[in-house]
């Protein structure tokens, strides 16, 4: 359960064809670590890719998701799923998490700076979640950048928040009263508690996408999700869903009310660059929409593979967002 909550931090589930991390050799676990401890000091090697959430009444783009990519000089993509068991096993994790909270302040920043107010959700790891001083490393990364607290978004799985209750009880309570906004991510996939969610000062939470690519197959979990999405309005906590690839489970979660989506329906993980080109030219409202006959009309997912095919698959040198 532990190294779950560490995994999917980094979001190694969106790495389609890795079901779990590879098995590796000690010799080559050594390297990689050894990789790793170059590249926390060479950091262009790691980049952030933001994948949209869009609001699914409006369709405006509401707030980006940071997902880590690793782009070695000589290896080229290092997957999620192949670094983060050795940088948990090397002790590496809390640093890497350290440069994903100052970078995406940084990226906020630049999108606050030419007028797109988006909120950048980042995921915390157990460890970090352990560490008696993150709330003051959430309020200095902020105030380096002279960023207002709405600006950023704290992800908590829920494995996390039942191996360590008092910490994140305490420590969401800090974050919640300084203004960040905090966020139960894989909701229904852990230990699920109605009273964690009434104890903790949640601002929401995030649907499982496993949870939402099963609705259009099973009315089981259809059911499931909106008595989910019921559940949290009835607390006063707003829902994301997670995982959108189909117009079918847009349109599901649009009926029961689902607050907002992320996922490949409408726009993959995107480069900054990317997503600024977009910004400039279309802004942020409207961005998702939906056309009479139920087909989706992603002006996002469109502009962003026409722009630049080659910054999805693979994703670019991490360079080219400074």
């Amino acid at each position: 359960m532990k190294r779950r909550g560490l995994q999917r931090w980094f979001s190694p589930r969106r790495w389609r064809g890795i079901s779990h991390a590879p098995t590796l050799l000690p010799r080559e676990g050594l390297e990689l670590q050894a990789l790793l401890r170059i590249a926390l000091r060479d950091q262009n090697q790691f980049s952030l890719h933001l994948q949209p959430q869009f609001d699914l009444l409006s369709g405006d783009i509401v707030g980006a998701e940071a997902l880590l990519r690793w782009i070695h000089p000589q290896r080229g993509e290092i997957p999620p799923g192949t670094f983060i068991p050795v940088a948990e096993a090397g002790g590496l994790i809390t640093q890497i998490g350290d440069w994903v909270l100052k970078e995406a302040c940084r990226i906020a920043r630049i999108l606050w700076d030419n007028g797109w107010p988006i909120c950048i959700a980042i995921n915390l790891s157990a460890l970090q979640l352990r560490k008696r001083n993150l709330v003051e490393l959430v309020g200095e990364a902020l105030a380096n950048k002279h960023l207002p607290p709405q600006a950023l978004e704290i992800e908590l799985t829920e494995s996390c928040l039942i191996e360590d209750k008092d910490i994140a009880s305490e420590t969401i309570a800090r974050l919640s009263a300084m203004g960040v906004r905090t966020t139960i991510d894989d909701f229904g996939t852990g230990f699920s508690s109605l009273s964690y969610l009434c104890a903790l000062p949640v601002r929401a939470i995030k649907i499982d996408r496993s949870f939402v690519q099963q609705m259009e197959h099973s009315q089981k979990n259809e059911r499931l999700v909106k008595g989910l999405i019921r559940l949290a309005h009835s607390l006063e906590l707003s829902v994301l869903a997670e995982g959108v690839e189909t117009a079918t489970q847009m349109s599901l979660l649009r009926r029961y009310g689902c607050d907002a989506m992320q996922g490949w329906l409408a726009s993959k993980a995107l480069p900054l660059p990317t997503l600024i080109t977009y910004l400039k030219e279309n802004g942020l409202q409207g961005a998702l929409a939906v056309e009479q006959e139920g087909e989706l009309m992603s002006t996002m997912l469109k502009a962003s593979l026409g722009l630049t095919r080659a910054s999805l698959e693979p994703p670019v040198s991490p360079d080219c967002a400074d």
